[in-house]
């Protein structure tokens, strides 16, 4: 698929998605995205006026889209929605995909409905370090999060990035660390803080939520990680599994073969915020 100009790039796009959607009015996604290496001067505010040219081109040629189209496009995916997505690498060159439900369904676990699988976090002062926003893109991605009122237990929690997005929204959290959280973050009235290693912490009962962002090696990370739901101690979890290279990233298949065998969902992701390490969240 190419075009020359914005105009074409809007016609093409748009004679693509009347001929790949599905005919019925079901509803639809559509993203538009233009990687970092495309060429000079075909950025992203291009991108903005060619998806704007697509739309005015289904106004005339197809309106029942129109109709039909997700304008918020906020996760998660709609019942029987569609996601097409268009890829422009040049002013010439560029690729259209449509994912019916059915088949968005089959990947999801690899199919995002965030354009380019990023989801948004806004900038918060408030925590102690910068790893909060793992925390708060997982969730975006897991489409469940931390509530007031939940049980959690988060192991490794020092300095306490992530607990002081946890203590804010009233959520009781069992934090096990050799080192305190923040001082004010301590005086929570919703923490239950036990110094300790948290690779021997076992909790009394079952929690809603285990999180972690430990530093350890794969090995030890991923045992934790699959004691934990093998236990059934937890019966949601976010968790961020750290390596050193590449060499490690193979003990993720038969990580993903446990997670099939114990979680009703889940998903592995290098998300935006991760360096070298793929957070794994699911629900048991």
């Amino acid at each position: 698929m190419g075009g020359e100009s914005v105009s074409k790039w809007g016609e093409a796009i748009g004679r693509q998605l009347i001929e790949r959607l599905p005919a019925g009015d079901g509803p639809w996604r559509f993203h538009i995205l233009l990687p970092e290496d495309t060429e000079r001067g075909f950025g992203r505010g291009r991108g903005k006026l060619i998806e704007r040219e697509v739309m005015e081109f289904l106004k005339k040629r197809q309106r029942r889209l129109i109709r039909s189209l997700n304008p918020a496009a906020a996760p998660p995916f709609l019942p029987g929605e569609s996601l097409a997505q268009a890829v422009l690498i040049s002013s010439g060159a560029g690729w259209i995909g449509v994912a019916d439900a059915n088949l968005r369904h089959r990947f999801r676990r690899i199919m995002s409905p965030f354009p380019g699988g990023e989801a948004p976090v806004a900038d918060d002062r408030f925590p102690p370090s910068r790893a909060y926003r793992k925390l708060l893109e997982a969730e975006q991605h897991l489409g469940v999060s931390l509530a007031a009122g939940e049980s959690c237990v988060e192991l490794g929690a020092s300095p306490g990035g992530w607990s002081a997005i946890v203590l804010r929204r009233g959520v009781r959290l069992i934090a096990i660390d050799r080192s305190p959280l923040r001082a004010d973050l301590m005086r929570s009235p919703h923490l239950q803080f036990i110094r300790g290693d948290a690779f021997r912490f076992q909790p009394e009962q079952s929690v809603d939520w285990l999180l972690s962002d430990l530093i350890a090696s794969t090995d030890r990370l991923i045992d934790l990680l699959t004691a934990w739901i093998a236990a059934r101690w937890c019966r949601r979890f976010i968790f961020t599994i750290k390596f050193k290279g590449d060499e490690d990233y193979p003990r993720l298949e038969p990580l993903k073969q446990f997670l099939d065998q114990h979680c009703t969902e889940y998903k592995l992701r290098c998300l935006r915020h991760n360096r070298n390490e793929v957070t794994a969240m699911g629900l048991l």
